[in-house]
């Protein structure tokens, strides 16, 4: 058995199937820029459920991964919205 059919499987039968992007960049210069990041979720007929584009942060400690993880963890947020509660 192909390892992938097995988890496709058991992921489609837990929850919803999602189609999303996600980005983050630094600019104008990395680390250190400005990092906004960007967050498209839709469901299987294609409907936008999430569009979502906002700065992460500015300066020190910023860079395009920090923005490119706060990305993923929106769409997270918003696929498992208990998964965050304490």
């Amino acid at each position: 058995m192909e390892m992938g059919a097995g988890i496709k499987g058991l992921r489609r039968a837990a929850v919803n199937d999602y189609v999303a992007w996600f980005e983050g960049v630094c600019e104008p210069v990395n680390p250190g820029g400005t990092a906004p990041l960007g967050a498209i979720v839709k469901d299987e007929e294609g409907t936008v459920l999430l569009a979502e584009g906002r700065v992460v942060g500015k300066g020190e400690g910023m860079l395009n991964n920090v923005a490119e993880y706060a990305a993923i963890i929106r769409f997270f947020e918003y696929t498992s919205p208990n998964a965050f509660d304490p």
